[in-house]
């Protein structure tokens, strides 16, 4: 049987969300813990099907689900618009940071240096986001 690309992710999908779960059941109550203590790289969610979702309750799922934070999509048509980079995404990083969820990675529109894109990036690196 050959294997499709979305067959593909579709399980890869199922077993990292299960996986998540086991370890989401296996810690302790306590809301004050990390996301999976030692934890050498950060797991995240794709933020595109979620960007509906209020800041603040989109950080409480994140955490009930054990991961560390987002690929958050901060371009047109996404979560955030670039015109609108410099205020709305302080508060999206703090609302998840009272979950103690972050922005990993910026999925942009960036794929050349100018001006606007400059900017887009000094943003990103004031609210700590190092891929994009």
């Amino acid at each position: 049987m050959m294997t499709n690309r979305r067959h593909f992710l579709a399980t890869c999908s199922a077993g990292v969300a299960g996986s998540l779960a086991l370890q989401s059941s296996a810690r302790s109550s306590d809301d004050s813990a990390e996301a999976v203590p030692g934890r050498k790289h950060p797991v995240v969610v794709f933020a595109k099907p979620l960007q509906q979702m209020q800041p603040e309750e989109l950080g409480r799922r994140l955490k009930s689900i054990g991961v560390d934070g987002i690929e958050a999509t901060l371009r047109k048509g996404g979560q955030i618009e670039p015109d609108n980079l410099g205020e709305e995404t302080g508060r999206l990083c703090d609302s998840l940071a009272r979950h103690d969820q972050r922005i990993v990675i910026a999925a942009s529109d960036i794929n050349q240096l100018n001006s606007a894109t400059e900017r887009q990036l000094r943003i990103f690196a004031k609210h700590d986001i190092p891929y994009f």
